[in-house]
């Protein structure tokens, strides 16, 4: 017999709504980082027992609802996306994320010396 409670997975896209502005993202992308607040607030939804009194609360429009800044979850979800751009690129053998090497200062082939970088993070290299 199928469960009437709601099934997710991790490549389901979910919607949020962080402090009245609306988020569409993978729900991979959210669980990215196990220490983050956000993980344990949407772990839940993997829970093959999952029940309505376990859901994250909802708008009336069925998104879920953070009572957050949405400038600050903008950048928390851009750093958890980049993240999980790491991770797949750690998994990866012969893939590149050529768009984050560059962003590091980092051309193909190149060793990653922290000296050599001149990208976003070149800035915060200790001397």
């Amino acid at each position: 017999m199928a469960s009437a409670n709601p099934t997710f997975k991790p490549s389901d896209i979910v919607q949020l709504n962080v402090g009245g502005q609306r988020f569409d993202t993978s729900l991979k992308t959210l669980l990215v980082d196990k220490s983050s607040e956000i993980y344990q607030h949407f772990v839940v939804l993997l829970d093959a027992d999952l029940t309505p009194a376990k859901m994250p609360p909802r708008d009336p429009r069925g998104a879920f609802f953070l009572d957050r800044d949405p400038e600050h979850f903008r950048t928390l979800l851009n750093n958890f996306r980049f993240l999980a751009e790491l991770q797949n690129k750690s998994r990866l053998k012969n893939g590149k994320s050529h768009e984050s090497l560059s962003m590091l200062g980092v051309e193909e082939g190149e060793p990653s010396d922290a000296k050599k970088a001149t990208g976003l993070f070149s800035k915060f290299r200790r001397t």
